[in-house]
């Protein structure tokens, strides 16, 4: 989980200086790592779902963005 934790953040220094092409496949990488670690369904996804979910809306991609925050959300409840 240490590693997911760095490329979440590298990939929230992407996002924030608008390069989703490269924050996207670290942010991918990460939910990976994390989910093998702790399950989908774990809140410690959220963090990069929502980055993902950032990205998604940078790119034009607003359903992929909604379905990566409504996945979120059920993570919460």
């Amino acid at each position: 989980p240490y590693v997911a934790q760095s490329l979440v953040g590298l990939a929230d220094v992407y996002r924030a200086l608008a390069l989703p092409k490269e924050a996207r496949p670290r942010y991918e990488r990460a939910l990976g790592i994390l989910e093998a670690a702790v399950g989908p369904d774990s809140l410690q996804l959220n963090i990069g779902l929502l980055g993902l979910a950032e990205i998604a809306l940078m790119e034009a991609r607003p359903e992929e963005a909604v379905a990566l925050a409504e996945r979120a959300v059920k993570n919460v409840s």
